[in-house]
């Protein structure tokens, strides 16, 4: 969890600005420090064991986090996150893309377990399964959801802006 934590860490230390409810001494905020006001409301789960409630939810936010796992739990777990949205509850999430991927040299030294799937063979994410996609398999993933927007990012990920 720690390993997961220290970028998030890094990024609220870069972004950190007073009108996020924080008076700012210096330029260290940690990420738990961040959270502190609104700890109860967080849980750390399986996000492919964790049963998600329906029709809770009016916004839900992934970044660079959905993919870690098959198609399928990907896929499933698309689709329990729109069960859990308020009727015009609102998606976004991204996922990375095959052919950019495939472009930078991102699977090698990657063993691949499934289609668009491969697990690192060494580093901190050594055996996490990384899903890709090309934008048929997006549309796919949403295909309960209204696309509102789509696009590939600089970095080589898919944004999907989608509501209920």
């Amino acid at each position: 969890l720690r390993r997961l934590i220290r970028p998030l860490e890094s990024e609220a230390q870069r972004t950190s600005r007073p009108e996020m409810g924080q008076e700012k001494k210096n330029d260290e905020l940690s990420f738990g420090e961040f959270l502190k006001p609104a700890r109860k409301f967080y849980l750390y789960a399986n996000m492919f064991e964790f049963k998600i409630p329906k029709d809770r939810y009016d916004l839900i936010i992934s970044i660079s986090t959905i993919h870690h796992g098959s198609h399928e739990q990907v896929q499933d777990l698309i689709h329990g996150i729109h069960g859990a949205l308020m009727e015009n509850g609102r998606a976004f999430i991204t996922v990375p893309d095959f052919e950019s991927g495939n472009k930078r040299g991102a699977f090698k030294g990657y063993e691949k377990i499934g289609k668009g799937t491969f697990n690192p063979l060494s580093g901190p994410e050594k055996g996490l399964p990384h899903s890709f996609y090309r934008e048929e398999g997006v549309r796919g993933l949403f295909s309960k959801f209204k696309i509102l927007r789509l696009n590939l990012d600089d970095i080589g990920r898919w944004v999907v802006w989608a509501s209920k």
